[in-house]
């Protein structure tokens, strides 16, 4: 009888321990404007140093940009200043185009030819404690929007309960 009415108790609270769906996946891709997006391109200066530049852009606003470049017997140099903009640096995006000065060593301008082409002209005057990458450049450059990146959040899956009990008779 004891079995019975343990079996009559424990069975209900194991089964309200059951998953009762599998997992969902929630895709999320917000955008408030048509230029919100990583955008990455090319560029070379007049003496034939390719730069690629990267930025991003959230609600209409550049929250980073970043550029490489090899320096003097190709030693790769990059940039490490501007890959997150403090919020009031950030330039917004005003008739599909932004122009800024980043610290006292950077120009940059941009111009959308689509949602997702643009066009620019950064200028700086690169400066640092180690003078391999140090120089003045200015370049013009295109760039592509890239697509969007598209995470997943899945519910974490329901834990097991591992339940030992023994029955004296």
């Amino acid at each position: 009888m004891k079995k019975i009415i343990f079996l009559l108790l424990v069975i209900p609270l194991l089964a309200s321990c059951a998953p009762t769906s599998a997992p969902t996946a929630i895709a999320q891709i917000q955008s408030s404007s048509p230029y919100d997006g990583t955008w990455e391109g090319t560029g070379q200066t007049r003496d034939g140093n390719h730069f690629i530049v990267s930025f991003r852009v959230e609600n209409g606003e550049v929250l980073g940009i970043s550029y490489q470049y090899n320096g003097p017997k190709d030693v790769p140099c990059f940039n490490t200043h501007y890959f997150i903009l403090p919020k009031e640096q950030r330039p917004q995006l005003d008739n599909n185009s932004f122009t800024t000065q980043l610290g006292a060593d950077m120009n940059v301008s941009a111009q959308s030819t689509g949602t997702d082409s643009a066009s620019g002209h950064p200028s700086a005057d690169v400066d640092y404690r180690y003078t391999t990458c140090n120089g003045q450049f200015e370049l013009n450059w295109t760039a592509k929007k890239q697509p969007p990146v598209v995470t997943v959040e899945s519910q974490p899956a329901p834990k097991k309960i591992n339940l030992k009990y023994s029955f004296k008779s």
